[in-house]
């Protein structure tokens, strides 16, 4: 039976009455190399797209159809281009190790077929094992690194804060601790997950809701408490609930913002929000926030005025002894990755050592990740080494001399989701143990952390969550600086990853919630992103983004601190803060 004839049978059309629809099919099968049955299937999913009560197969359809054809065949050439360009160092063939004789008479693919299996006696191990030697010239410096260590300038300020405050003197003495660091919050302890239960996750999730909505009950005074917004009221009411998406996979607008209830407030129902005449907000998905409206219908909450979270209160430092310190704090905080995207060598790590070395900060804040499951190597398989021996190897060294050359200085460690050296994947994270690292002098806590340093609270979250809450964000008549914005709906929501639904790139254990929380008002808020770099107050919080210490093949930034006592100042502590963003 001929391609033709199982056209016919296959679309059950006729010679006589399809004679060009079935020529412009036959066209096709040559063309993309598909059956009649498969041909069959793209017309189909072809059919329900154009979302018609009935599609009567056209010619001019036909060439609809090859049109999404032609536009799949190329979207396919161009991911195999991009798979080919992701090998880093593709095998060569030596031809000399093959045995040439052609036979004018013979064709090209019996020509290729024999070139490629008869490989000639005269191949040594070493070339039949590239695997070995492409793993040792990762470990090795590579073009990139070498560059980077022959460059002529660096640790150049991009970015200040406070910049008329002064620097901290050099200390000539290296021996002597001259920062307190204390642990506010770091959960130390290891749990179970990907064992969360649906209610389990409900239930978490509804105490976010009731927990702002008791922060914002106190803050505005509200003597009537909350009603419920899913029910119809002919009087103005006042509710609180969670900003939504009408659609799963929609994106947040104007015209498709729902709010969600408590299980107690409104059973966990859904009502349609109205902000039309609300003349300045910014909401994202997960938000929760109160809201002031009428609701006649029982359909359709028609917002008047938005109620937002009040700010954590601030640290009680009642039995605080750091206000003894009068002298400034040097501190750096550093995020990973550290190393350039086509070699293990870790020249960026090594210079930032030096740097510290050279500059003797009181505090050094390593942030990860350390070892990232995102390395082409790693990903492409082609070390030789296990992630612990890279870390052990290029990375334990670099500390261990930090440590050893600055015996007063405090390393602080915090892991990353995609340290593929880490047991947990998910936020939050328990610590890096410190069998692994194999250090002593290091204080290692778990991702999200807060720590106070002689009174100044920092609170560090390594997640990139500037990234996905500014790709949901909707806003009008907002502030212009919209980075630190970003950043400020941290503090609001009292939670280090407000968003929900969760991004796709961020694996988020909903039962350990309360972990994410951000309890107290903190003085410095860092949050490492992919984002422009910043230092800006909000709120009266100094919110940083360091930015990454690699950019894949290029030098990134970090930040430096000076940290003011309030000893004899009643400056607020944001104004007694300085912040450096330093290009490596």
């Amino acid at each position: 039976m001929s391609q033709r004839d199982k056209l016919r049978d296959t679309f059950r059309l006729t010679e006589a009455t399809h004679g060009d629809i079935l020529d412009e099919l036959e066209s096709l099968l040559r063309l993309y190399n598909l059956s009649p049955t498969d041909l069959k299937f793209k017309w189909e999913a072809f059919s329900l797209n154009l979302r018609l009560e009935k599609v009567e197969m056209t010619v001019d359809l036909i060439r609809q159809l090859k049109i999404n054809l032609q536009r799949e065949f190329e979207q396919q050439l161009e991911q195999k281009r991009r798979d080919q360009a992701k090998v880093s160092n593709p095998t060569t063939m030596d031809m000399g190790d093959y045995d040439m004789q052609v036979d004018e008479g013979e064709s090209l693919e019996d020509f290729i077929s024999k070139t490629m299996a008869r490989p000639n006696a005269r191949s040594t191990p070493q070339s039949r094992t590239p695997q070995n030697s492409k793993s040792m010239r990762s470990i090795g410096p590579s073009r990139t690194s070498t560059s980077f260590a022959q460059r002529m300038a660096g640790n150049t300020v991009e970015e200040q804060c406070n910049p008329q405050l002064p620097l901290r003197q050099p200390i000539t003495d290296s021996t002597t601790k001259r920062a307190k660091v204390d642990v506010v919050q770091s959960k130390s302890d290891n749990y179970r997950y990907m064992f969360e239960k649906i209610r389990d996750k409900a239930d978490s999730l509804d105490e976010r809701i009731e927990y702002i909505a008791e922060q914002i009950e106190k803050h505005y005074q509200l003597e009537g408490g909350f009603s419920n917004p899913t029910r119809a009221h002919q009087d103005k009411i006042v509710t609180v609930g969670r900003i939504c998406c009408d659609a799963s996979e929609g994106k947040l607008n104007a015209q498709s913002i729902v709010l969600e209830t408590s299980r107690d407030l409104g059973m966990g129902k859904r009502v349609q929000l109205d902000i039309s005449r609300v003349e300045q907000y910014s909401l994202f998905p997960g938000q929760i926030i109160g809201v002031e409206g009428v609701n006649n219908t029982g359909r359709l909450l028609v917002a008047e005025k938005l109620l937002m979270p009040p700010l954590p209160p601030a640290m009680d430092r009642m039995d605080d002894d750091s206000s003894s310190i009068t002298e400034p704090v040097d501190v750096i905080v550093s995020a990973g990755p550290y190393t350039f995207d086509d070699d293990l060598a870790y020249q960026p790590l090594e210079k930032l050592i030096e740097t510290c070395i050279e500059q003797k900060p009181d505090v050094v804040v390593l942030m990860g990740p350390f070892v990232s499951e995102n390395h082409p190597d790693i990903v492409n398989a082609t070390m030789d080494l296990t992630p612990e021996e890279i870390l052990q190897k290029q990375v334990t060294p670099h500390l261990s001399k930090l440590a050893e050359q600055c015996p007063g200085m405090q390393l602080v460690i915090i892991p990353h989701a995609n340290d593929i050296i880490h047991e947990y994947p998910v936020i939050p994270q328990p610590p890096l143990p410190q069998s692994l690292l194999k250090l002593d002098n290091v204080l290692t806590l778990s991702n999200p952390a807060i720590i106070d340093i002689n009174g100044t609270t920092l609170a560090l979250g390594n997640t990139d969550i500037l990234m996905n809450i500014s790709r949901e964000e909707i806003s009008n008549n907002a502030s212009k600086d919209r980075l630190p914005r970003l950043l400020s709906h941290l503090i609001r929501q009292h939670s280090f990853y407000p968003l929900f639904p969760y991004a796709p790139t961020d694996c988020i254990d909903s039962e350990q919630l309360p972990e994410l929380q951000i309890p107290i008002k903190p003085d410095v808020l860092i949050a490492p992103s992919q984002l422009k770099i910043f230092a800006k107050v909000m709120d009266e919080v100094v919110c940083v983004n360091p930015g990454h210490l690699t950019k894949r093949q290029n030098g990134g930034t970090y930040a430096r601190f000076t940290l003011h006592s309030s000893q004899g100042d009643a400056k607020p502590s944001h104004e007694r803060i300085r912040v450096d963003l330093i290009k490596l």
